[in-house]
């Protein structure tokens, strides 16, 4: 289920993988467009390639509409270093990534 949680901000809290794809055909259609996006999978104990291959596409997708994805994870089998998708540890850095994200498209960054 996706529901608003801030000023032009999206949350999804996906349980399993069903739900994640449903979320996924969700964000990518009104009225979600042209929002910044937080999934956060925090009670996730393990993600498929095939599922992190998803979430990739769907952040170059939000990207493209100069818009973020943040996903919320401790999860292992996330690589810390993909420039394809921001990982953040709690909904809190989330918050913090997207107003940053968002700071800087008003200035031009």
């Amino acid at each position: 289920m996706i529901t608003a949680y801030a000023d032009k901000i999206a949350l999804g809290s996906p349980k399993t993988e069903p739900e994640l794809a449903t979320a996924i055909t969700t964000l990518k259609a009104a009225p979600w467009q042209g929002q910044d996006v937080i999934l956060d999978l925090l009670s996730w104990q393990a993600i498929t390639s095939e599922t992190l291959s998803s979430l990739q596409a769907l952040s170059a997708a939000i990207n493209a509409q100069q818009n973020s994805l943040v996903v919320v994870s401790t999860l292992s089998d996330i690589p810390p270093d993909d420039p394809s998708l921001a990982v953040v540890p709690t909904l809190h850095e989330a918050e913090d990534y997207i107003r940053f994200e968002q700071m800087q498209r008003d200035l031009g960054l």
